[in-house]
């Protein structure tokens, strides 16, 4: 029998990547996604959704407008 059943491992974090922390949350967003090689169109509605999720459940105390960018 094989004694790996039932013990999948989970995949490694990208090792040493770590996106830009001056650039806003959506730069960031678009950084990482890039470097993962997604799809633009992956890329704009992984935007368009973190936007209407923000937006939906209010403003923290902080300003996310400002994370967000234009």
């Amino acid at each position: 029998m094989d004694s790996n059943i039932g013990k999948a491992k989970a995949s490694k974090a990208l090792e040493g990547f770590i996106p830009n922390p001056k650039l806003k949350l959506l730069d960031q967003l678009s950084e990482v996604m890039r470097f993962k090689h997604y799809s633009i169109r992956t890329e704009t509605s992984y935007r368009d959704w973190i936007k209407r999720f923000v937006l939906f459940h209010g403003k923290p105390p902080f300003s996310f407008e400002h994370a967000l960018g234009p």
